[in-house]
């Protein structure tokens, strides 16, 4: 059994990762073109694509770690060493939590006005981030509100640089 200790930086880094570019992405193409349909085409290609870099990104980059840290233990010193299961887990954890995110984007561009969808999405992906600062604030022994605020800052700045790109596009194609 996989426990969320294994999970949580995969899961976390997907979290955010997925949900920042998501909200550029779908936010940036509906400013720019006004149409759900694109947007939702935007949010998915990039939502999967997104994913596989993620998953194969957390997967490198803990089997990076993972070799200086095996160094780190040949001289001498006490750490944690990832083993291998704990780097496909939480590859597979970054791959997954970032699908499901991307996926959660897109949706409010099914069912409302492009107007609504984007304040939908901004909404549902500025309220996962602070719920993921949060927990792992709490984790942490943290402040919950200010990691709450960051991590939801940085979901504002992504939707906000995404809409100003699609804005000017807009312009720029129009």
């Amino acid at each position: 059994m996989v426990s969320l200790r294994e999970t949580l930086e995969g899961a976390a880094f997907g979290t955010t990762d997925g949900i920042i570019c998501s909200l550029g992405t779908i936010i940036g193409a509906a400013a720019a073109t006004r149409s759900s349909s694109l947007a939702i085409i935007a949010g998915v290609l990039a939502g999967v694509s997104n994913s596989f870099a993620n998953g194969i990104g957390m997967y490198i980059s803990q089997s990076t770690e993972r070799g200086l840290q095996k160094a780190q233990v040949a001289e001498g010193e006490r750490t944690h060493v990832h083993s291998v299961h704990e780097n496909v887990v939480n590859a597979v954890a970054s791959f997954c939590a970032t699908v499901l995110v991307s996926l959660a984007m897109v949706v409010p561009f099914t069912a409302l006005s492009i107007g609504q969808a984007m304040l939908a999405s901004f909404a549902v992906g500025v309220l996962l981030l602070f719920v993921l600062g949060a927990y792992t604030a709490k984790i942490s022994k943290e402040s919950v509100l200010s990691h709450g605020i960051q991590y939801s800052l940085l979901g504002v700045a992504g939707a906000i640089i995404g809409y100003l790109v699609g804005e000017q596009l807009r312009i720029l194609m129009g």
